[in-house]
């Protein structure tokens, strides 16, 4: 993993209480880490998020590695607490 995105992970996984190896995780699974992928339903960025996710998140440039980890983690919490009632780990499987 690139040092910046490393940092990156690190610090947002720390802000939303999250393991920061899940978040890395979710972005090689999303996008090998690229942050230039963009797939054929036009998501995009390293996080591989939709248009509206990431206006949602006060993301305005998905493909910027650092705005794409921060509102992927950003989501991510939120869909944990969306799940709330879930008793962890299995909450995670429903955020995911």
């Amino acid at each position: 993993m690139l040092p910046y995105i490393s940092h990156v992970t690190n610090e947002n996984a720390a802000k939303y209480d999250l393991d920061w190896h899940l978040l890395a995780a979710i972005g090689y699974q999303e996008s090998y880490l690229k942050p230039n992928s963009v797939s054929p339903t036009g998501v995009r960025g390293l996080m591989m998020l939709t248009n509206s996710t990431a206006k949602a998140m006060g993301v305005s440039n998905r493909t910027d590695p650092v705005q794409s980890i921060e509102g992927g983690a950003k989501y991510y919490d939120q869909m944990l607490s969306r799940f709330s009632d879930v008793p962890l780990p299995d909450r995670n499987w429903y955020a995911l």
